[in-house]
């Protein structure tokens, strides 16, 4: 059961890769709404390392991985991959709730939601994985292809963090396997059937967007910032002294 009011803190998983000026604002908005909240931030394998963000933002976990996830269409290895980091998130988080980052999720106000599940969404038809709330569709379905549209975990979800920490991976890895059998899986997908293995529920949640709309608490969808530069403020901000140099090499027509 979610009940979220605004006096609660929320810690945040977030995924990014090159896009180095979406990520930064959306970094950014989070801290201004939740000074005392927790990003947990994994670069995948980009050309951009964030680890000197920490130094103007203290509450940001850092891990810069040296293999490529790819949160689309994955495979087992890969789903895999985006599995444990977000399990090890979750089980780090001291947080009762957690929201699904991504570079285009903007925090415009804190979040106030009640609600008899464990995991709230927006409509993601495009991404969605069940109807039925029953943990037993996990095993019956053998593939996601005949699945009602209903709920998935696109980037916004708020979701209860025990519910995926006190999961043991191995069984998370079988679901995957079991899954990947018939097709690839979306993060969003996953993040959906991890809710359900810990036999939780989904539900909507009216204050999510898809549209940068400054009615609502946070909202997805918001690619302005998408190869975008970065300027020579963030640039100041992103890199500590010694990825400057790694900046000037990498980019050398931009300067600093």
């Amino acid at each position: 059961m979610i009940n979220i009011t605004r006096k609660d803190d929320i810690d945040a998983f977030f995924l990014c890769h090159n896009n180095a000026k979406a990520t930064l604002e959306v970094v950014k908005k989070f801290f201004e709404i939740y000074p005392n909240g927790n990003i947990y931030l994994y670069c995948d394998n980009g050309k951009f390392n964030y680890q000197s963000l920490t130094e103007s933002y203290p509450n940001i976990y850092y891990k810069h991985n040296n293999f490529t996830i790819n949160p689309f269409a994955m495979p087992v290895k890969r789903a895999m991959s985006w599995a444990s980091i977000f399990h090890h998130t979750c089980s780090l988080s001291k947080r009762k709730y957690l929201m699904h980052l991504e570079d285009d999720v903007w925090v415009n106000r804190r979040v106030k939601a009640r609600s008899k599940h464990n995991m709230l969404s927006a409509k993601c038809f495009s991404y969605a994985v069940f109807r039925s709330k029953a943990y037993q569709n996990i095993i019956r379905y053998p593939s996601l292809e005949n699945m009602s549209q209903h709920y998935g975990g696109p980037g916004g979800t708020i979701f209860e963090r025990e519910i995926i920490s006190k999961q043991k991976l191995f069984n998370i890895y079988n679901m995957i396997k079991h899954f990947c059998q018939a097709r690839r899986l979306w993060s969003d997908q996953l993040l959906t059937l991890m809710i359900y293995l810990g036999q939780g529920t989904l539900g909507y949640h009216k204050y999510l967007g898809r549209e940068p709309d400054r009615d609502v608490s946070h909202s997805h969808d918001n690619k302005i910032y998408y190869g975008e530069p970065l300027t020579r403020e963030d640039r100041r901000l992103v890199f500590c002294k010694k990825y400057n140099e790694i900046f000037k090499k990498t980019f050398p027509e931009e300067g600093l």
